[in-house]
């Protein structure tokens, strides 16, 4: 079986790697012969989340289009040639806009294969993806695998039967020995208090508005206090208080694994509205998968993920008093992290994830 795989970028999207590229890689789908279609190479995509606001912003984004509208054309005129049994479209094609000189060999395509659509966000309300390309895949698609059912409802009831929910999760924590870890960090706890946020420099402005209540939990610690930003662009914070220390890591998928690994507690603080309620919780299930204790606003898939027995859901000025409550007892904490690393094991199991995908991209 031929399996054409579009993505922004397989190896540095985050997106793209966790809801695609770690399925369709893997060795259970022996036999298989995956093409990974990247519209940006690794170039061209650490341009793009480097260059962020501005008019250089807009130069930039102007020449990676037509970059990617060229790519993008490649890739479908020798899939037309070639017609694999599966197209696999991770978020969209091209981004916002699709050149009308695609158009018509898209259309193509998608009746010639079986196609699969995933995406992670509400990108129909945020234009990420065009208007054509979303009616297209609505109208195409013989499978669409979301996160939640906030992201099944932005879709049509007359598709709700082809519609999977599938959670974001992470395959990389698996050889994880979550007795040892535990033990490790319980000590630890002794020594210093972890805090860590992983994500986009989108996401970097949620961080920034509770750094105040990480500040005032630091004051009352007796334990000095790291806050660990790991993230694609560096977080800049000057903390007056002694007894924290913030750290900023540069995001990859070992610097991510790094940080959760070693931290006591893992945040998601947001913003509500439209868009961050149809968020997957990606960052809860990877603490989950590390047995992190959690804290997170009580916003979309938040609430369906996080219950007391390894979280806390907290409105922005609550992650103080959630802290001490979490990181207080040494007893209580591990009992937590065992609970949170239970749940995920239920609710988010990465193989378990994996046979969903292998059902779907074998069904016929």
């Amino acid at each position: 079986m031929r399996i054409s795989l579009y993505v922004r970028n397989h190896n540095s999207g985050p997106s793209c790697y966790y809801r695609a590229y770690q399925y369709v890689n893997n060795k259970r789908l022996d036999g298989c012969d995956i093409i990974c279609h990247d519209l940006m190479n690794d170039m061209m995509f650490k341009v793009n989340m480097s260059v962020r606001t501005g008019i250089i912003r807009k130069i930039t984004m102007a020449l990676l289009y037509i970059l990617m509208s060229l790519r993008m054309l490649a890739f479908v005129i020798s899939d037309l040639i070639s017609r694999p049994d599966v197209v696999f479209v991770s978020r969209s094609t091209v981004p916002r806009r699709t050149p009308l000189y695609i158009r018509p060999l898209l259309k193509k395509l998608y009746k010639k294969s079986r196609v699969i659509w995933d995406f992670d966000d509400n990108i129909l309300y945020s234009g990420e993806i065009s208007k054509y390309e979303s009616e297209l895949l609505i109208k195409n698609s013989d499978h669409i695998i979301v996160t939640n059912e906030y992201l099944k409802d932005t879709l049509p009831d007359t598709v709700h039967d082809k519609v999977s929910l599938l959670p974001t999760t992470d395959g990389d924590f698996s050889k994880i020995n979550i007795k040892k870890s535990v033990e490790n960090r319980c000590k630890s706890l002794k020594e210093q208090l972890r805090i860590v946020w992983v994500g986009t420099s989108a996401n970097l402005e949620n961080v920034k508005r509770i750094m105040p209540e990480i500040e005032e939990f630091a004051k009352q610690s007796d334990v000095p206090v790291m806050m660990t930003v790991v993230c694609n662009t560096p977080f800049i914070y000057n903390s007056k208080i002694d007894n924290l220390m913030v750290s900023s890591v540069k995001w990859s998928r070992k610097a991510a694994i790094k940080a959760i690994s070693h931290a006591h507690v893992g945040i998601m603080p947001l913003l509500d509205n439209e868009f961050t309620r149809g968020k997957g919780g990606f960052k809860l299930i990877q603490y989950m998968a590390a047995g992190v204790p959690v804290i997170a606003s009580p916003v979309g898939f938040n609430l369906e993920i996080v219950n007391d027995s390894f979280g806390i859901l907290a409105e922005d000025d609550e992650y103080s008093t959630s802290l001490y409550k979490i990181l207080n007892d040494t007893e209580k904490w591990a009992k937590m992290a065992f609970a949170s690393y239970d749940a995920y094991n239920e609710g988010f199991l990465y193989n378990k994830q994996l046979d969903i995908i292998k059902d779907l991209i074998f069904s016929y």
